[in-house]
């Protein structure tokens, strides 16, 4: 692939995220111009948009900020690399969970510990030995850990909570 095509691939890329941030708050091009406060045209917006023109970090920033977003929000990861990084559904022992002597050391079993029990009283399901998270859930647990996904399962799997269906 060219250089060209990995630029206007990029650019397509790019605006594609732009279209999403704006749609997801509900704004036409022509509001998010008055947003702007002019700054940036419904027309040139539209275009970053479409691939059709690249957009310039300067002007990327401006977007951002006009939005309140991460400028990183902006830089989709490919599809590719989001099948790499799928997240499984996991099922956590809650058995081996209650009787992890590190649990009050480890701020991850901590706050494993305490959002599990927020979804079982949430459910009502206090006699479950096991807990299935969603990947939404693996999500949050590892924003409020401060790391990803994919360390939050290796941590989990290290401490062994996950349930393992051999045992």
């Amino acid at each position: 692939m060219s250089t060209y095509e990995n630029t206007n691939a990029r650019a397509q890329l790019i605006g594609l995220a732009l279209r999403d941030v704006r749609r997801a708050r509900k704004w036409t091009l022509a509001e998010f111009e008055i947003a702007s406060h002019g700054r940036i045209k419904a027309v040139v917006l539209g275009s970053y948009e479409r691939g059709s023109r690249s957009v310039s970090v300067d002007k990327l920033q401006t977007i951002a900020e006009i939005y309140a977003v991460p400028i990183g929000a902006f830089f989709k990861q490919s599809s590719a690399e989001n099948c790499a990084k799928e997240i499984p559904n996991i099922i956590i022992d809650l058995r081996k969970l209650r009787e992890e002597p590190d649990l009050h050391s480890s701020k991850v079993l901590s706050l494993l510990d305490q959002f599990c029990s927020g979804i079982i009283n949430f459910r009502k399901d206090w006699n479950g030995e096991i807990l299935s998270l969603r990947k939404s859930d693996i999500n949050l647990l590892a924003i409020m850990t401060a790391t990803n996904a994919e360390n939050l399962l290796q941590i989990l799997a290290s401490n062994r909570v996950l349930f393992n269906f051999k045992d």
